[in-house]
């Protein structure tokens, strides 16, 4: 007789609209290249450190935390991004902005629910979702303004010829206290700095 998994137990969790919606938006860029249903959905993690929402469609992963957010119980639920998102845009809706940001709402599993209305969803089985590798160390912190000001003057001239996919890139190079950005398309040239703080010490000289 085969042994049976273990059940996961699923997240309960309440947090104010505002954070939760806009934590959403920027989980669904881990969803744009999804294939498998299990890779468009969210996979949400609530334990004893908060509330993670997590995307991964094989080419972008997405991990946010919301610090708002009350854990009630810990577990996992994964959750069709889509859906969710629909349906807690219909919660609010006919509120005022202002008044919108401020609902709380509950996730119990596969229930999103309000003070007035209560929604089910079609939950995935969690053990369906393909996480995204382990990343490396953080080597360094950066000013998010000053990486992304950068790199608009650096992406511009990356190639967008798919056939050189490596020109297509941006180069980035820790060293010291700086991160170089470079990119080229093999006419045009470009380079920016970006102060760095990094989190390990660096390598002596001549280090293989």
């Amino acid at each position: 007789m085969s042994e049976q998994p273990t059940p996961v137990a699923t997240a309960h969790v309440t947090a104010p609209y505002g954070p939760l919606a806009d934590a959403l938006k920027t989980a669904a860029f881990g969803t744009v290249c999804a294939t498998a249903p299990a890779q468009h959905a969210v996979l949400i993690e609530a334990d004893d450190t908060g509330l993670t929402l997590r995307t991964h469609d094989w080419e972008t992963a997405v991990s946010i935390t919301v610090p708002t957010a009350t854990v009630t119980r810990t577990g996992a639920s994964l959750l069709p991004l889509a859906q969710l998102t629909k349906s807690l845009k219909a919660m609010v809706a006919g509120e005022t902005k202002a008044t919108a940001a401020r609902t709380t709402v509950t996730l119990a599993g596969d229930l999103l629910t309000t003070d007035h209305l209560t929604v089910p969803l079609a939950a995935l089985p969690v053990g369906e979702f393909a996480p995204a590798p382990t990343p490396a160390p953080i080597a360094a912190h950066l000013d998010a303004q000053d990486l992304y000001r950068q790199l608009q003057r650096v992406i511009p001239a990356a190639c967008t010829d798919d056939t050189l996919p490596t020109l297509t890139a941006v180069q980035m190079t820790l060293e010291g206290r700086t991160l170089t950005l470079a990119a080229t398309d093999r006419y045009r040239f470009a380079v920016a700095d970006v102060p760095a703080t990094p989190t390990t010490r660096p390598p002596p000289p001549n280090t293989p």
